[in-house]
């Protein structure tokens, strides 16, 4: 019934929006760019699906210009991503932020050794309020002094305790 409806206003929406600027690609051909032919990866063509038993993909080159051949099950790493004992080559994963922006972090952080602080961000170089409430704030001299007593007054009852028990409750004959 909603398939009917929609079909039956196809021809209303057609006269009612404007041409389209661009006309869909068809297919990515890479005449149309200026590749560098050394930068190009070569790759050997991977066998047909039906056909790749005894294959196992161990350097780049075996995986094509695509990624991993989940049928096959041992360890694979196209383009060197996630392999421990080498770098990757040059690849970057790319992430995005809740709506949909590329975060640039992971370009910025590449190399940098594990722990270092990277400011990648504006926000991170933006200095805070000192006038703001913050939780990790330091606690005012009023503040201590109220803390430390309720401290020392828990920390009594407990001690108090540990002495009450550890006197004898009546003596023996």
């Amino acid at each position: 019934f909603r398939l009917a409806r929609f079909c039956a206003t196809m021809p209303v929406l057609n006269g009612i929006l404007p041409d389209p600027k661009y006309s869909s690609v068809e297919r990515f051909d890479p005449n149309d760019f200026d590749f560098d032919q050394q930068k190009q990866r070569k790759f050997k063509e991977p066998p047909p699906y039906g056909a790749r038993k005894g294959f196992k993909p161990r350097v780049p080159e075996d995986f094509g210009d695509g990624g991993a051949f989940p049928e096959i099950h041992v360890l694979q790493y196209p383009l060197n991503m996630g392999r421990k004992d080498r770098a990757a080559d040059s690849v970057t994963p790319l992430r995005v932020d809740a709506n949909g922006n590329v975060k640039y972090d992971m370009i910025v952080h590449q190399g940098v050794r594990k722990g270092k602080k990277v400011f990648s961000q504006l926000s991170d170089l933006i200095e805070k309020d000192e006038d703001s409430e913050d939780e990790l704030a330091k606690p005012s001299e009023e503040e201590m002094e109220k803390l430390a007593e309720k401290t020392q007054q828990a920390m009594g009852k407990l001690v108090t305790k540990k002495m009450m028990s550890a006197r004898p409750t009546h003596i023996g004959e």
